[in-house]
């Protein structure tokens, strides 16, 4: 895998490595503290950046709280966006205790096959 543009992100889960699966809309965190607050297993990935079609969402932390409603959060939005060309989206999320952090959404399955676990 090239390098050059490659994140490394984390995605926690209460889920046993047994039980865990990624799937289009899987939500990871470049940040691995916030990934450990979602659970007690942390699953650690590297996507290559290269050539994925990646829109970043301007969204409202509190609006999305207050709504239960984050960027691509259901299937029909998810499609839309693939539809769209997009392969992963950016957007503001935070924790259930209010710390802020960064989202990266799977929205295309390029993106998804692009994903690989270390």
């Amino acid at each position: 895998m090239d390098t050059t543009n490659t994140a490394t992100l984390f995605h926690g889960t209460w889920e046993t490595d047994d039980e865990w699966t990624t799937n289009l809309g899987l939500c990871l965190t470049d940040d691995l503290d916030i990934a450990e607050s979602y659970g007690e297993s942390v699953h650690t990935m590297i996507i290559s950046l290269d050539d994925m079609v990646v829109c970043h969402i301007n969204n409202d932390v509190s609006v999305c709280w207050d709504s239960n409603d984050w960027p691509c959060d259901n299937d029909d939005d998810l499609s839309a966006m693939a539809a769209e060309g997009v392969d992963l989206i950016t957007y503001s999320d935070g924790t259930e205790t209010g710390a802020e952090h960064m989202t990266f959404r799977i929205i295309s399955q390029r993106a998804l096959d692009a994903l690989v676990a270390i």
